[in-house]
């Protein structure tokens, strides 16, 4: 209870529980895994194509090397940005 005391009133608790027993709340308590398995299999399937893409860009810069190249011993050269 306390997680909800944190952020909401005993009046909107009230009217949560309200909602909750109400068809559309138990229609909402019934879709919650699905929507919840589909909402994070969207966002780790996003996250792969954004991680696919960074590491795309930086192998073409010549960062993501195998084997990486050999680093000298002064600073590393700065960034250049690309020409659009």
């Amino acid at each position: 209870m306390i997680f909800y005391e944190k952020r909401f009133s005993e009046n909107e608790i009230d009217d949560l529980l309200i909602f909750y027993k109400s068809d559309l709340g138990r229609k909402v308590i019934r879709n919650s895994p699905e929507m919840i398995s589909e909402i994070q299999k969207a966002s780790a399937d996003w996250a792969m194509k954004v991680t696919e893409t960074i590491n795309s860009d930086l192998e073409k810069m010549g960062y993501l090397q195998s084997p990486p190249p050999v680093r000298s011993e002064g600073p590393p050269p700065p960034m250049q940005q690309k020409n659009k």
